[in-house]
């Protein structure tokens, strides 16, 4: 047994955690050449990406789904939140999987299971039924980013080359986000809202052949060991994260959709019993779990911690408030078609892929704390240039520059609250500790987005309705109010900035930080 072990740390084609190269700037034992280096990261890349394509070709696809099946309103957040919700509530258990039953395994299950989820849902024929699988859709991409990022996490030491890594992976939002928005302009124009599930199928049925290839293995499973592997799963943490997860996304989600909207009973009782679940399951991860799906190591870290609330602020401004709002401005305000809304939109992503390569060139110089000072600086602008704009403002006086800003802080802070969050745990808890991050980020999102429905509630008594389109006035003016949301957001996630301490990641020349491997 031992001659078998030791075999698979001298094979370079096991990305073993345990392993990991002298020289970190030097490529990673683990790939056979630059070239699989290179196409693994892009694949990893597309982990990402399985999230933002759905999302921006959903958000450019709105006003055709809503006359496809004759939804509006907090109905048709349904949409867009239903991926959101079931896929922040598998985060944390299928991080915790993927360190369990291997990186590789994981991702290319998921990444199968998201294609076939994604060409089903193109055949659906009601509304509920494409909720359903889109939540599905989310319960697959939910182990692929987590298992992205501890791989990337396990492979690569602390380097500039592990800087490029990294930022190749979260540049998979904002690619992932442009390719959206073409699919879905394109697909709409074209054809309908169904040709975007089409498209997607197609596009990742390749990228599951390519990971296929270009993913180094996972060391052998055995009967044994998958065996005492789910015997230590921690179920009933898992049990208690999904309900509450569920429950509290679900009556934030639906209170738009229902008459009396909070004053309905089962909406705020659903969100009470989703609190305490959460409550509980912080006392079962504490006391009572042997091996908690979340790595609690992770909140004694004071710099994940001040780091988790930045990224908080700053993803409920993005996505929450600057995300699916302006899309509406531009659909049901301004009267723009599915491919006109894409291309103004396009900016963002392609902001967001120029910020990333950024980061991957001075992250060695620039501190963190600063770059998230700058980010957060941005997206406070792009906020207050929403929150300005006009019916009659110029595109390329507002929206552009709103979001060009956005997307630099949305990367930025992506980019540095990941690394603090794999430098916080163990290379074997990474792929948990991505869970984690990400769950958190998944659930401010639903936040985001329910209480700017609730605001635009507030101002504009025909949204979710069927007149709500005859009335684009209040529709307008409730949307601002969200803007004005994203301002306090914004400004405190800058306040809270200064007091990260983050510095640069990969600084040290290679051969000053060349040493023994030890295990960790």
């Amino acid at each position: 047994m031992a001659e078998n072990f030791e075999a698979e740390l001298k094979d370079p084609e096991y990305a073993t955690e345990d392993h990991q190269v002298r020289d970190p700037n030097a490529r990673p034992e683990a790939f056979k050449s630059t070239f699989q280096e290179v196409l693994c990261v892009i694949v990893v890349c597309f982990a990402v990406a399985t999230s933002s394509i759905p999302e921006g070709s959903f958000q450019t696809s709105l006003t055709d789904l809503a006359n496809s099946f004759e939804v509006n309103g907090g109905q048709l957040v349904w949409s867009v939140s239903s991926i959101v919700l079931s896929s922040g509530s598998f985060l944390l258990i299928g991080g915790k999987l993927t360190d369990c039953f291997g990186r590789r395994r994981v991702m290319l299950f998921c990444f199968s299971g998201f294609t076939l989820a994604s060409l089903v849902a193109g055949f659906m024929k009601n509304f509920i039924g494409l909720v359903i699988l889109r939540a599905v859709e989310g319960l697959f991409f939910a182990p692929l980013i987590p298992a992205g990022a501890g791989l990337i996490g396990s492979l690569y030491k602390e380097s500039r080359r592990r800087n490029v890594a990294f930022a190749v992976f979260s540049s998979g939002g904002a690619i992932g986000y442009i390719a959206g928005l073409l699919i879905g302009g394109v697909s709409v124009t074209a054809f309908s809202w169904r040709a975007v599930q089409f498209f997607t199928a197609i596009f990742f049925g390749a990228v599951t052949i390519v990971a296929y290839f270009v993913i180094p293995k996972d060391k052998p499973l055995d009967k044994i060991t998958v065996k005492q592997t789910l015997l230590k799963l921690d179920y009933l943490g898992s049990f208690l994260i999904l309900s509450a997860f569920a429950l509290i996304s679900f009556s934030l989600t639906q209170v738009d959709a229902a008459k009396r909207r909070w004053h309905t009973p089962y909406i705020y009782s659903l969100l009470i019993v989703g609190i305490f679940l959460l409550g509980v399951f912080i006392l079962v991860e504490l006391y009572v779990a042997r091996d908690p799906i979340m790595p609690m190591q992770l909140w004694k870290n004071n710099n994940f911690v001040l780091s988790m609330v930045v990224a908080s602020l700053t993803w409920v401004t993005f996505i929450g408030c600057l995300g699916y709002y302006p899309m509406l401005y531009f659909q049901d305000i301004k009267n723009w078609g599915a491919l006109h809304t894409a291309l103004a939109a396009m900016p963002m992503g392609v902001s967001g892929i120029f910020t990333n390569l950024f980061v991957a060139v001075s992250f060695h110089v620039i501190s963190g704390k600063m770059m998230l000072i700058g980010g957060n600086l941005c997206i406070l602008g792009a906020s207050i240039i929403w929150a300005t704009i006009d019916y009659h403002r110029n595109y390329w006086l507002g929206p552009f520059w709103g979001y060009i800003l956005s997307a630099v802080a949305c990367d930025i802070t992506y980019n540095v609250c990941t690394m603090v969050t794999m430098s916080a745990v163990e290379v074997k808890d990474q792929g948990a500790a991505a869970g984690v991050f990400n769950t958190i980020l998944q659930l401010v999102t639903v936040v985001g987005l329910s209480l700017g429905s609730v605001l635009i509630s507030a101002r504009d008594p025909y949204y979710g309705k069927s007149e709500q389109n005859l009335y684009p006035e209040p529709l307008f003016y409730g949307i601002r109010n969200v803007f004005y949301l994203a301002i306090g957001f914004s400004a405190a996630a800058l306040i809270i900035s200064f007091f990260v301490n983050v510095g640069t990641s990969g600084s040290r020349k290679a051969l000053n930080e060349a040493e023994p491997c030890q295990e960790r």
